[in-house]
């Protein structure tokens, strides 16, 4: 399915950033928190919860901008990946082997993608980015 949307996007589209607003029936009446404002498809398809590498796979394969950053926190793709890895290691494993950046960039907070998955105490994840 989301080979065929993409397939139907005009080309530069794919990397339009996702816009986010407060419920206007929000049942449990909280202060509006943005989660993911400015988002790319390919930024979304990383953090979210049900993240495949299969999705990752099919936005690579479109060309999707894998540069882009979080601008609140200087998180690109790698980062993401490695934030979210304990909900798929695969998908950390395809950016990194599939993207063109440098693993060891910093975000705003002087962390690398390896500091942020040390954090995660996942010992397959460290493994994989000990081994690039």
């Amino acid at each position: 399915m989301l080979s065929f949307l993409v397939g139907k996007v005009q080309s530069g589209s794919i990397d339009m950033k996702a816009t986010e607003s407060a419920d206007r029936n929000l049942a449990k009446g909280g202060p509006y928190k943005q989660e993911c404002a400015e988002f790319t498809p390919l930024q979304l398809a990383i953090v979210s919860q049900h993240t495949n590498v299969n999705s990752v796979r099919v936005l690579f394969g479109a060309e999707c901008n894998h540069f882009v950053f979080e601008a609140s926190t200087g998180n690109n793709v790698l980062h993401l990946a490695a934030k979210n890895c304990s909900e798929s290691i695969q998908v950390l494993e395809y950016v990194l082997k599939n993207s063109r950046l440098d693993m060891f960039a910093r975000n705003t907070a002087g962390d690398t993608a390896l500091t942020i998955v040390s954090l995660s105490k996942n010992s397959r994840a460290i493994e994989i980015l000990e081994e690039c």
